[in-house]
């Protein structure tokens, strides 16, 4: 499915471009291929676990990964059905969050390349 016009609307105005990105539905191989998978709402994290539980060490709330202090809502409602101003709310939470995490994402990243390359 493509991104809602609210979405690329936002996204828009933050510099980036939605328009072309297509959703597409999790498979064995997508969880296979992936070092880290973040996830916004607990209902997600629960279902990678139930349908690939090999694979739960690499699973996270994105609010939750990296994060030593969790917020008491540790879950990104998905905007979607709502207006622009949730759309907004939404993006910047999720912008700041990518940001927090960036440095930990960087160390996962050179650990991983230093791995392969011994």
């Amino acid at each position: 499915m493509p991104a809602t016009d609210h979405a690329i609307s936002v996204v828009d105005e933050m510099g980036g471009d939605l328009t072309r990105h297509r959703s597409q539905g999790l498979s064995r191989e997508l969880v296979q291929n992936a070092d880290l998978i973040l996830a916004m709402a607990q209902e997600h994290v629960d279902h990678i676990h139930r349908n690939y539980p090999g694979y739960r060490e690499n699973v996270y709330l994105l609010r939750r990964f990296a994060n030593s202090q969790p917020a008491h809502d540790d879950e990104i409602d998905d905007p979607i059905g709502y207006g622009m101003q949730v759309y907004r709310d939404c993006a910047q939470l999720i912008e700041t969050e990518i940001e927090r995490i960036l440095p930990a994402v960087t160390k996962l990243v050179q650990a991983h390349r230093n791995h392969h390359e011994t």
